[in-house]
This record gives C-alpha cells, sequence and structure tokens, in this order.
C-alpha cells in the first residue's frame, strides 16, 4: 500500500491501512492464519536503493525501479536468480549495511501503526531494498480483536465529541470510513447520513465497527 503525499492529511493513511484489517476481521478464512507486512526499504529521492545496488544488481542487469515493477507482475524470477547461499552482511559495502532493516523516513509512520496493531519484527528484510518484514497472527491484530458486527438501527448525527470509529460493510462490495457513531444499549448503532451514504447502507444493515486507535494511544491521527 502507498498512499500519495497529497493525501496522507488528517488521518487518512491510518484509515487505509486499517481498513484491510476490518475486512480481514470480517473474512477471516480467505487469508492465513500469519499476516506478512513487507516495510519499504530505504531509496533515495532517485529511486536508488543502496541495497540493491550491492547486492541484487549483480544477479539482474536492471536497476531498482525496474526490478521493483517486475517484482510485482512476477515473482517468480526472484527465485531464479538470486543467490541460494548466504550473503556475509560484513562484506557488503558499509553504505548497503546501514539501511539492512530500516525502513523509508516516509514508512515511519505506517511502521508505527502496523507496531501499534500487534505487529514485530520477523528478522527477515525485504531482498530487494532490504525493508523489514514484520508478522503477527491474523486473530492476534488488535483491530481484528476489538471490531465487532452491529445492525444499522438508524440515522442520526453523532452527539458532540464523539470518538471516530472505523466503520466498514460486511457485503462482498467492502467499503470502510472513518466516522464517529452511536452505540446503543441493545447492541445496535447510530450512522451520520454522510456514513450510511458513503457505505450504501440503511437501517437493518449490518457493519462492523472497531476503534481507530489502540485505547494507550492519544493524541491525533497520524
Amino acid at each position: 500500500m502507498f498512499l500519495h503525499s497529497d493525501f496522507r492529511a488528517r488521518g487518512a493513511g491510518r484509515t487505509l491501512s486499517l481498513a484491510r484489517f476490518l475486512f480481514m476481521a470480517e473474512h477471516p478464512r480467505s487469508f492465513d492464519e500469519v499476516v506478512l507486512a513487507e516495510m519499504r526499504g530505504v531509496v533515495d529521492d532517485r529511486g536508488q536503493s543502496r541495497f540493491w545496488d550491492a547486492v541484487g544488481r549483480h544477479f539482474f542487469e536492471v536497476d531498482y525501479p525496474q526490478a521493483d515493477a517486475l517484482s510485482i507482475v512476477n515473482k517468480r524470477f526472484i527465485a531464479d536468480l538470486m543467490p541460494r547461499h548466504p550473503l556475509y552482511i560484513p562484506l557488503l559495502p558499509a553504505a548497503a549495511q546501514e539501511v539492512i532493516g530500516r525502513v523509508h523516513p516516509e514508512t515511519e509512520p505506517a511502521l508505527a501503526i502496523l507496531e501499534a496493531e500487534g505487529f514485530t519484527c520477523t528478522g527477515m528484510v525485504d531482498i530487494f531494498e532490504a525493508g523489514p518484514i514484520l508478522s503477527c497472527r491474523r486473530d492476534d491484530l488488535r483491530l481484528v480483536r476489538e471490531s465487532v458486527r452491529a445492525p444499522v438501527a438508524g440515522i442520526a448525527a453523532a452527539p458532540p465529541g464523539a470518538m471516530p470509529m472505523l466503520v466498514g460493510t460486511t457485503v462482498t462490495a467492502f467499503r470502510a470510513c472513518r466516522s464517529p457513531l452511536t452505540l446503543l444499549a441493545d447492541g445496535g448503532v447510530m450512522l451520520p447520513q454522510e456514513t450510511a451514504e458513503a457505505l450504501g447502507v440503511a437501517p437493518g444493515d449490518i457493519v462492523r465497527s472497531g476503534p481507530l486507535k489502540p485505547a494507550a494511544i492519544t493524541g491525533p491521527l497520524p
């Protein structure tokens, strides 16, 4: 997932990131028990990777942007061409060693979000730019555990000061958005009109919702 810098304000990055986990909570059998997250490694302003220049370039006669684009279409060539023997880190240039396991500066907020959701480092890195690979058991993801299904009881504005939640549909055409809502004593929810319209739901439909942030985290949404 990569969100254009023009849209990284007012919690949009967190909303987009966590929407994936809300979908997993609703469709757990469509996903493996362990979820992996490949984080973007250190790449310079020209789109070049120090790690790729030190390792990958010796096995592929293309630069990093080309290799990255090829991997989206066909990952098999990575297994076919990359070395099958250990790479001795001390033998790599210092510039390449420095970026192993580090994320791109613009990826640091995304890393913080995933760690707060339960992801931890696996000790593995991406073979292209050496960004860290994280993992978490699907059912241990914070939003998967805390999200709940509820029927839409009606359409009404949320009370002033209501905390924003992540709300998603439970039908095949999945949609999700950030919105305040009202939890009722009987287990139903009241949604604002604009939220109901954005999700395409009406009273009687089932939605899934959960807190956008862990209870221990306060302050503005990154």
